[in-house]
């Protein structure tokens, strides 16, 4: 059964359940307005497009695809942990941003779907700007919501002089 339909019928399944179940209507050929007014709302990741000529297939068929709403910032590099696993060079770059009252708090790691030879490039990069003293006005938290917990003893802290442009979904409220 083509989307269309099984979306009709959906929609009068859900008549009346109230705020738990909700139904989310679609748009149709107007995907990139769509897109970029989903992103500019703000709380929402993204979209998802469908074939609406498509039946149901269980998993993922090609049929669908999923367009993520990223945000870009500047942050400084404030330090790298050291790698995991097969990772060659660093795990992930630390990061920082300067806030109002001038103190450099923690703003969290970034590092997935970086090249090997990339690392390689920043690991030589970071290497003179190494420093013994973490230059964040507060030590980083351990946990995290995202990757494995942060170890400090693997840190190697730098001078805050470099800054990376970093893509990212969201702010999180832990900051």
């Amino acid at each position: 059964m083509p989307l269309a339909e099984r979306k009709r019928r959906l929609a009068g399944l859900l008549t009346g359940t109230g705020d738990a179940l909700q139904y989310s209507d679609h748009q149709q050929g107007r995907g990139p307005e769509f897109f970029k007014l989903a992103c500019e709302r703000g709380d929402l990741e993204g979209i998802v497009s469908k074939r609406a000529d498509a039946p149901y297939v269980l998993g993922d068929r090609g049929l669908w695809q999923k367009t993520k709403c990223l945000n870009t910032d500047e942050f400084v590099v404030v330090g790298w942990s050291g790698p995991e696993g097969s990772r060659p060079y660093l795990g992930s770059l630390l990061l920082g941003y300067y806030d109002d009252a001038g103190r450099l708090p923690y703003a969290g790691r970034a590092g997935s779907g970086i090249a090997d030879a990339e690392l390689e490039r920043l690991h030589r990069r970071l290497k003179p700007f190494g420093v013994r003293k973490m230059p964040l006005a507060e030590p980083p938290p351990r946990t995290s919501h995202f990757g494995s917990p942060l170890e400090l003893s693997r840190v190697h802290w730098v001078r805050p002089e470099l800054v990376v442009a970093v893509k990212y979904l969201a702010w999180t409220d832990q900051g």
